[in-house]
């Protein structure tokens, strides 16, 4: 089978953009007994010669018509949705939680943790994090990304003056023993660090602290799932990637040459690929009309989402409504979806779509 991608969301080192709060991966899965004549015909007359663009599509009622004809043509041939949709500051504060309540470097988590054991589940700690100010989270994310290690222990000093003035007081005392393990282990962050193998020895470039990249990872585990289960081999496509090409493709050769890599993610071993997936190819989405059929969903979806951050002021007619219903339906396979979004945003998204429909 053929995967085609695309990304929507994508805002560089500013991870709380306010106008950007989603960061989307993903697209069709073609089947190979498909007609693809056909299919092509009615891709083409949709498209009509131009570039599709969802980004510019949304923002008016004919856009919005044109990108709910595209998924529609999708669904109908039965290609199948696969993507990872990521709300950046849910994932800024999941991060977090993985660097400073790691039980292997602070002493003052239990093993515990690992399995969600310890009374407190890491989804409810990374759910204290994604409520420190924007300036902190910020501030975090940024260091982290440029393995600045003075930027990192003074966000991490700002954590344990706020949680020590919150309602989260025990988690000060926690965060700050996090700091003495900075101190005593300067390379903590560093690229030959054991705490980071995985991601640097495929690509020692700070692309490996972005969303995009552990996002991408975590598309390629989906895939290599999906390919091994059916019994079948994929190959990806994806849109030209000017900043993340070069360590995407690293990632990609590193997790399908064989080598014996191995995730311990909520303590469960396993390898990260199974040879399912053939090859990864980066192409101008000019040239590829089924990738544009991708940045249809994940722009659509990009769309969509964000009236569960703001859903006071953003208005909905009838053509947002439909194209809303429409993308929500494809959640169905979660096998194919990653969905590492806040339970207030789920919350909202829900409530405005089906409250404000009848």
């Amino acid at each position: 089978m053929q995967f085609f991608c695309d990304e929507s969301g994508q805002t560089g080192s500013n991870y709380l953009d306010s106008t950007q709060p989603f960061y989307i991966l993903g697209g069709w899965l073609k089947p190979d007994d498909i007609n693809s004549e056909k299919f092509k015909t009615e891709l083409a007359s949709i498209i009509a010669g131009k570039e599709i663009k969802a980004s510019r599509l949304v923002k008016n009622p004919k856009g919005r018509a044109t990108l709910l004809k595209l998924i529609k043509l999708a669904i109908n041939y039965n290609l199948i949705p696969v993507y990872c949709i990521v709300e950046k500051r849910f994932a800024i504060s999941a991060r977090m939680v993985d660097e400073l309540l790691d039980p292997e470097y602070n002493d003052f988590v239990p093993y515990s943790i690992t399995y969600d054991e310890w009374g407190i589940s890491k989804y409810d700690l990374a759910i204290m994090f994604y409520g420190l100010p924007d300036d902190i989270i910020n501030e975090f994310a940024k260091s982290y990304s440029n393995h600045d290690i003075s930027g990192i222990m003074n966000s991490v000093n700002r954590m344990v003056i706020y949680f020590d003035n919150s309602k989260y007081k025990p988690l000060s005392e926690i965060i700050n023993n996090s700091l003495r393990c900075i101190n005593d282990n300067p390379s903590f962050f560093n690229d030959d660090n054991d705490h980071h193998t995985f991601s640097h020895k495929i690509d020692k470039k700070k692309a490996t602290q972005s969303v995009n990249w552990f996002t991408f990872y975590t598309l390629l585990d989906i895939l290599d799932a999906f390919a091994d289960k059916n019994n079948i081999s994929i190959s990806i496509t994806h849109d030209e990637q000017h900043t993340y090409d070069t360590s995407f493709t690293s990632m990609f050769n590193a997790m399908t040459v064989g080598e014996d890599y191995v995730s311990h993610f909520q303590n469960k071993p396993k390898r990260l690929i199974k040879n399912k997936l053939r090859r990864l190819d980066f192409v101008n989405s000019k040239d590829s009309e089924c990738i544009q059929l991708s940045d249809a969903l994940v722009g659509s979806w990009n769309n969509v989402l964000k009236y569960g951050i703001d859903d006071e002021t953003l208005v909905i007619d009838e053509s947002t409504q439909k194209l809303a219903e429409t993308v929500l339906s494809l959640i169905t396979n979660y096998n194919c979806l990653h969905w590492m979004v806040s339970e207030k945003v789920t919350t909202n998204l829900s409530n405005v779509f089906n409250l404000r429909s009848q």
